[in-house]
């Protein structure tokens, strides 16, 4: 947020080109992903690419909202393409199918034309552009769409329900209640699952489901992990920013309609890892380049720049550093799922980022479907798995569900019987019961 507003307006406006043009191609990966499910296969198995390469169709879609201030801050262009480029992201919004598609290109366009003020002929050409292909799209009949099931969630079927609304409410509910339990420094990070689970009422749970690890909504989400002194520091963070992004000079104008769109998006969306970070950054740009006098500049002590410079090489290393294990981490869990005989790389991957539960969950499972064919060594790695995650990980509403699964899979169901009780001891208002009959292979 400091470094923001002192990006030059020319990189600015070069970045703006570039947002634009990774929409189309996000775009353009949604449609093929929803028409031609396969079509990426031989990149990357197993993957879903409805939501493009952000992999939640939502985020896909609030970053499509951030290029419409984006494209229309620009030059004015031939009508041809102003008509293109707007039908390509509208076909984005269309096709993802997500109720924040057909709210948020509203927003941004609003927004564009508080802050923008493009041309209305222009204006007018993009905003019709998007609404002829969501109208087309939500009009096309479900036969003509290869994979589409009887409910597709178009337009119409999106605003025929208040269930989203109720689901929403019961959610703020738990996470309200999960605040008033730890007011002062909140859950931890990443632990809005575990608060909204511990906390909620049975009938809050009911409503919304079991899964929401997220609390949707920017601020309840910084209270619940937080607690008051997060939610304290970001109030102060909002107000330093907010008046001076609100008041952009006229090439920040589109920054501050693309931060606009993502603070509604960030109210009633769950944090992105792309699309939060994106918000700060737009709204601290937005707040730059006015012609300020500087300030004279303090003395320092001989070698205080040398201190910082090493500081800020230090903390971009660890960074870096973070992201590499990941992604290596990230890779082998990827080889592993995709590959036969394979557990070698996802053990590789828990011994190179042993916080990461799904390579754990992947290891479990497999070496539990050897178990069950009678190879005791498995069984025995694979209670050992779920023993170490449980450990390490006793306040995540996942692992003992996972424990639970392994039982089954290795004919244990006195086990599956268990964890699931060890399950609702924790977590009391849990939806998951102890199942009196063995069901089956899973739960």
């Amino acid at each position: 947020m400091a470094v923001a507003p002192k990006i030059p307006t020319a990189l600015l406006d070069r970045a703006r080109g570039w947002i634009v043009w990774t929409g189309i191609l996000i775009a353009g990966i949604i449609v093929v992903g929803r028409l031609l499910p396969g079509a990426f296969d031989a990149l990357a198995p197993r993957l879903d690419f409805r939501g493009s390469t952000f992999g939640n169709p939502v985020d896909a879609v609030g970053f499509l909202a951030v290029c419409v201030p984006a494209a229309l801050a620009g030059p004015a262009r031939a009508t041809w393409r102003t008509v293109l480029v707007f039908a390509v992201l509208g076909t984005g919004f269309a096709v993802a199918e997500e109720r924040s598609a057909y709210l948020l290109p509203v927003v941004a366009l609003a927004a564009t034309a508080w802050f923008v003020r493009p041309d209305r002929k222009r204006f007018g050409l993009a905003a019709g552009s998007i609404i002829v292909v969501v109208a087309v799209w939500a009009l096309l009949p479900t036969s003509a769409i290869q994979g589409a099931t009887s409910e597709r969630y178009t337009a119409v079927g999106q605003f025929q329900t208040l269930e989203g609304e109720r689901q929403r409410l019961a959610v703020y509910g738990a996470n309200l209640r999960a605040v008033g339990e730890r007011p002062l420094l909140g859950w931890g990070p990443a632990n809005a699952w575990t608060g909204f689970l511990s906390s909620g009422t049975p009938q809050q749970i009911e409503q919304a489901g079991r899964d929401w690890a997220d609390a949707h909504n920017l601020l309840l989400e910084f209270a619940v992990i937080s607690g008051a002194i997060g939610l304290a520091a970001f109030g102060w963070l909002a107000l330093r920013v907010a008046p001076r992004a609100l008041r952009p000079p006229p090439a920040r104008r589109w920054l501050a309609a693309g931060a606009v769109t993502l603070t509604v998006y960030a109210f009633v969306e769950p944090l992105a890892v792309v699309l939060t970070p994106l918000l700060f950054l737009l709204a601290g740009a937005a707040g730059g380049g006015r012609s300020v006098e500087p300030a004279p500049r303090p003395e320092r002590p001989v070698g205080q720049g040398h201190v910082a410079r090493a500081g800020a090489v230090v903390a971009l290393a660890a960074v870096t550093s973070g992201a590499a294990v990941n992604l290596t981490a990230s890779a082998l869990e990827q080889w592993g799922h995709t590959h036969y005989a394979a557990d070698w790389s996802l053990r590789a991957a828990t011994r190179v980022a042993p916080w990461r539960i799904t390579a754990s969950e992947a290891l479990a499972l497999s070496l539990a479907i050897d178990g069950r064919a009678w190879d005791e060594h498995a069984a025995d790695e694979a209670r050992d798995v779920v023993l170490g995650v449980v450990s390490d990980h006793p306040a995540n509403p996942s692992v003992r569900l996972l424990a639970a699964d392994v039982e089954l899979l290795l004919r244990n169901f006195p086990g599956t019987q268990a964890w699931i009780h060890q399950q609702l001891e924790v977590f009391p208002s849990d939806t998951v019961r102890v199942p009196d009959e063995e069901p089956g292979t899973t739960l």
